[in-house]
């Protein structure tokens, strides 16, 4: 704070020692002049002089002393003051200055400070005046207002209020008085303002136009007397409205009342009282809304004589309170209208259908319903109601409108009854056929194993060949009854539609490619082609898709005797590509369908019996359409369409690019080469067919000269079945016109020698109907082989001669492989699965052993515990207890049964297990797949009694080993050589099959196997649902091996994947790997059937349980 400084008393004190000093200089003046010896008066008077002027000395002396005196005490008292005030003036709000003459700041306060800082002044514009009042803003944007005065003595006192809230409400009460005056403008309806002293506060445009009132008339400030004159003059006095000047206190409740105009119009005018004593009057036109009233009130009237005349009853309630009815209403309720009107809806309608139609009556919802409504007599009646909001009487009210159902609705549930006894009777019909079917299938598998058994005695050539065509029969006859089951599963409603990702295009490929050796057989062509734009991932039903397919081309493959099948696939997208139409067509050259027969087709009484029927069925079940034309001697066209889901991941369709390659077709099947040709014109190849070889030369010649290029073609595609040129010397002529790649296509089981063919010129080979994959790779330039093709499409060859002399049916006592060892010997065969045991049981009887069998690790200790084995044979992975806990617990027991030979059968024998299964107690271990000679080798060597050791099948030497029983791996011709995983079955593996094991066997055994792995597929897809990796697990090791003892590699590599897979815990590729096993046994059993080694039923149908398979 800065001190006040003291009044300016500077004048005062210059007198006051001006007269000092004057008195002062006449007494000094006295004493110098005045003479001293001029007498005793003067002498005197000087002394006088002398003595005041001393006087006068002491006494201002004493008067300053006291003056000083005075001036420090009144000091302090100034300086309290100045403190007190300082003090005071910093509480205040306002800033407060005061500024000497000069306009220097002598004293401010904090708040003065906080406006504009401590040494600011504040001085007017252009050297005027500050003093009066100001205002300015700030640059933090705040607003103050300065009121400064100037005293008498030139000081300047100023006063600085903050006026910021002020201006923010006076800016605010501007922005609404204009939005008052806006809205006033844009209401509907005029509005007259007066003020309690009886003058227009103010008026908005739409009053002048309602009222016909000249625009000075509604000036504000106008008195209310000149106003309501004017309307008196104009006989409208009623508009102005009553005012009692001087009303005040709180505001009446508003008066309206409507006014009729000259003109017609109707004016809704409304006065209310405003506190201020004021009063407001608006004025509305409401002359269209009295225009609707009074047709709303005729159309009321109308409605009335219409609801009087209609069927239906007509209730109109408000709320829930009946306040009129119609004639059909009484009549269907049975009561007078006096008796309606007032009553409660509650008490008309049943209780619980009136706690469902209670919203409806309070909220006037729009609802369709049935109630039961009650009648006086305790009787009711079943309506449909339903409800809309209507104007009756002047007011929203809710119109119900109901009619009699009773009638329909006990017809409709006669029809119902009706349906279901119908509907119960075929399930009945149904569930009959199906336990029929079962029943018979189970007996029929007894009769299988009969055969299976008889198989195995020693039967002479004409004897099995007997057992054959029984073994057929049966096979043919458990098939039939399988479709019989599989279509009473269908009626029954037993199917249901899997949800799968799949390779479309794959599917498609195998299924042609399963079935062209049963067509090759008959010396027709079966080909396949997929268009360009046909999506490769798709999400369906790919096994019940397959058995379709299978279905279509095994009946156009069996009526056909000459020419060819073709089946192609088409698509056409939808649902912006998300959905994709496949359409699938099989067409065929054979003998055709009877105009006569085409209604019973795909009812399952012609053709290929009720497999069409099955088919059709499925194709229903998938959301398809399926047909067919056909015409005796023409051949048949079978088509169907299913609409699938197009996989989010897939990429856009459209196959390789061959622009610019030029291709010579040389193929005699019309078929085949329409087929052929458009494939490669779909990859934008130009393709040149030609029927036979001389026709290919010619082409290539008129080629040449036509053309100024040197080579005519840059492929041929050629048939191996072309009859007029040798392929080799047809090959040979080609490549001298300058064509220098080959591919051949063969039909399956067509011998070839690739030397020969390699030496002719030959790049490729390839199997037809050829795969896209392949064709495109080796028009591509790559080299593909597809060799070593199964030899079941031609059974007038015989693969091997057959040996039915020698015991077992087909070994003889000096078989090389060590059977004649088995005789007699008792071994224990542990393994969890069904067919492996089936395969190794089956083996080792033939071999002449006698065989138990163990499902896990516990059973087998309780075996041998309980009686004396030769021999143990030892799976690994077992539930309960595995083969390496279960093979300490035996080697724990006394002799003999503790010393026991023990044989480990592994599917995945990987480095240190050799180390683990010796620690255990093993001796040795076979790998799976079992392989005949290398089993009876090895369980020969390990027999107690053997004299000497087995010879190896690879060098006829001893084996390698010895006594103590070092554990040796497969070796020489024994190794599996690798095979092609794009193929659903290792034909080496099957041919083996055939040779260690009787032929009659072997189709029961594939029937067992397919069931067991239809059953795990099942255990593993509920496992992957409820996420059990660990039994998915097993039950893919355990289905690894069992696939890899039938051939079925593909199915194979994708369990041993899902296998390593759910080690990984990644649980959505394991439930994706899963949802695909069961195509794959599904892809393999079409495989099994297409080669003839088991029938239609049980490569569709066969679903035994494990006990049933492991009693056969």
């Amino acid at each position: 704070m800065t001190s006040l400084v003291e009044q300016d008393r500077q004048p005062r004190r210059m007198r006051r020692r001006v007269a000092l000093g004057a008195t002062a200089g006449i007494l000094a003046l006295g004493i110098v002049w005045l003479p001293s010896d001029e007498g005793t008066a003067q002498l005197v008077l000087k002394i006088a002089c002398t003595l005041a002027l001393w006087a006068f000395a002491l006494t201002e002396l004493a008067v300053t002393g006291h003056r000083v005196r005075q001036a420090r005490a009144a000091e302090r008292r100034a300086e309290h003051t100045r403190q007190v005030l300082a003090e005071a003036l910093d509480v205040l709000p306002q800033a407060i200055a005061v500024f000497d003459p000069a306009d220097r700041p002598v004293l401010v306060n904090q708040r003065y400070a906080e406006f504009q800082g401590p040494l600011s002044p504040i001085a007017g514009d252009g050297g005027e005046d500050p003093s009066g009042d100001s205002e300015r803003s700030l640059p933090d944007g705040r607003w103050i207002r300065m009121d400064g005065h100037r005293t008498r003595n030139g000081y300047r006192i100023t006063v600085s209020s903050d006026m910021t809230e002020l201006k923010r409400q006076k800016a605010e009460l501007a922005r609404r008085s204009r939005l008052l005056e806006t809205t006033l403008n844009a209401a509907d309806r005029g509005i007259c303002i007066w003020g309690p002293d009886g003058r227009l506060t103010m008026a908005n445009g739409q009053a002048a136009s309602l009222l016909d009132l000249p625009a000075e008339m509604l000036a504000a400030g106008r008195p209310f007397a000149e106003f309501q004159a004017f309307l008196t003059a104009r006989g409208e006095a009623a508009l102005a409205g009553a005012f009692e000047a001087g009303t005040a206190g709180p505001p009446h409740a508003p008066r309206r009342h409507e006014h009729l105009r000259p003109d017609g119009h109707v004016l809704d005018v409304i006065r209310t009282i405003l506190p201020d004593g004021g009063r407001m009057v608006s004025y509305g036109d409401i002359t269209a809304r009295r225009r609707v009233e009074r047709d709303l009130r005729q159309g009321e009237e109308r409605f009335r004589r219409l609801a009087s005349a209609t069927r239906e009853g007509v209730l109109v309630h408000d709320g829930n309170v009946i306040i009129d009815a119609n004639d059909a209403a009484l009549v269907l309720l049975d009561r007078t209208l006096p008796d309606l009107v007032g009553r409660s809806a509650e008490r008309l309608i049943a209780p619980a259908d009136y706690a469902a139609l209670r919203d409806t009556f309070e909220c006037g919802k729009t609802r369709h319903r049935e109630v039961w409504f009650l009648r006086p007599d305790g009787s009711r009646i079943l309506c449909e109601v339903s409800q809309r909001l209507a104007s009756h009487g002047g007011r929203t009210t809710g119109i119900l409108t109901f009619y009699d159902i009773t009638g329909y609705r006990w017809i409709e549930d006669q029809l119902r009854a009706a349906r279901q006894r119908a509907e119960a009777e075929s399930r009945a019909g149904s569930d009959f056929l199906a336990i029929l079917g079962k029943g018979l299938q189970s007996s029929l598998r007894g009769t299988l194993d009969s055969i299976r058994q008889l198989s195995e005695g020693q039967l002479t050539a004409g004897q099995r060949e007997h057992v054959q065509a029984i073994r057929r029969s049966v096979q043919t006859i458990n098939g039939t009854l399988a479709e019989v089951e599989d279509l009473a599963r269908i009626q029954s409603g037993g199917r249901q539609i899997a949800d799968n990702d799949f390779d479309l295009i794959d599917l498609v490929e195998g299924v042609a490619g399963a079935l062209a050796a049963q067509a090759t057989a008959k010396g027709i062509d079966l080909v396949s082609s997929v268009a360009a734009d046909v999506p490769r991932f798709v999400r369906g039903d790919a096994g019940r898709l397959r058995k379709v397919l299978t279905t279509l081309i095994d009946n156009a493959v069996k009526f056909t005797e000459q020419g060819g099948v073709s089946l192609s696939l088409t698509a056409s997208p939808t649902d912006g590509g998300a959905m994709t139409e496949l359409r699938f067509d099989v067409a065929d050259t054979g003998i055709g369908i009877t105009t006569t027969n085409h209604a019973r087709v795909l009812d399952g009484a012609a053709g290929d019996g009720m497999a069409l029927a099955i088919g059709k069925r499925l194709i229903e079940l998938m959301g398809g359409a399926i047909g067919f034309d056909s015409a005796p001697g023409v051949g048949s066209h079978f088509w169907f369409v299913v609409t699938m889901e197009t996989r989010a991941e897939e990429a856009p369709p459209g196959g390789p690019d061959f622009s610019g390659l030029r291709v010579l077709l040389i193929e005699s099947n019309g078929a085949s080469r329409k087929a052929l040709a458009r494939q490669l014109s779909a990859w934008k190849a130009t393709v040149h067919p030609v029927t036979d070889g001389a026709s290919a030369l010619a082409a290539a010649v008129t080629a040449s000269e036509a053309s100024s290029r040197t080579v005519p073609f840059d492929t041929a595609l050629i048939d191996s079945q072309d009859a007029d040129l040798p392929v080799t010397a047809l090959a040979r002529r080609l490549r001298d016109t300058g064509i220098d790649r080959l591919i051949l296509l063969c039909p399956p089981g067509h011998p070839v020698e690739w030397h020969h063919l390699e030496a002719a010129g030959f790049s490729s080979v390839l199997r037809k109907p050829a795969r896209q994959a392949m064709l495109a790779s080796a028009l591509g330039g790559e080299r593909v082989i597809e060799l070593g093709l199964p030899d079941a499409a031609y059974p007038d060859r015989t693969a091997r001669a057959w040996d039915t002399s020698g015991p077992a049916g087909g070994f003889s006592g000096t078989d090389p492989d060590g059977a004649a060892a088995g005789t007699g010997r008792r071994l224990l065969l542990v393994e969890d699965s069904v067919t492996n045991q089936l395969v190794a049981s089956t083996l080792l009887k033939m071999a002449g052993y006698r065989v138990d069998v163990a499902s896990n690790g516990m059973e087998a200790v309780s075996a041998v515990k309980s009686r004396s084995f030769d021999l143990v044979l030892m799976d690994i992975a077992m539930p309960e207890m595995d083969g390496v806990a279960a093979t300490k617990a035996i080697r724990s027991l006394p002799a003999p049964a503790g010393h026991i030979p023990i044989v480990a059968m592994t599917a995945n024998a990987m480095v240190g297990d050799r180390e683990r299964f010796l620690e255990a107690g093993m001796n040795d271990y076979v790998p799976k797949p079992i392989e005949r000679p290398y089993l009876l080798a090895t369980i020969a060597r390990w027999l107690p009694a053997a004299p000497a050791e087995p010879k190896r099948p690879d060098d006829g030497g001893p084996a390698k080993g010895s006594g103590s029983g070092p554990v040796t791996e497969p070796g020489g011709d024994l190794q599996r050589t690798e095979t092609r995983q794009d193929v659903p079955l290792d034909i080496a593996v099957l041919e083996q099959l055939r040779h260690d094991l009787d032929e009659v066997v072997l189709p029961d055994l594939i029937g067992a196997f397919l069931a067991e792995a239809r059953q795990r597929s099942r255990r593993m897809a509920d496992a992957a649902a409820a996420c059990d990796l660990q039994v998915i697990e097993r039950e893919a090791h355990t289905l690894k091996s069992s696939a890899s003892t039938f051939g079925a590699v593909r199915l194979a590599q994708a369990v041993r994947t899902l296998e390593r897979t759910c080690r990984t815990e990644d649980t959505a590729a394991v439930e994706r790997m899963s949802g695909a096993i069961s195509a794959l046994i599904e892809e393999a059993a079409d495989a099994y059937r297409a080669l003839g080694l088991i029938s239609a039923g049980e490569a569709s149908a066969n679903e035994v349980s494990a006990a049933e398979v492991s009693g056969t």
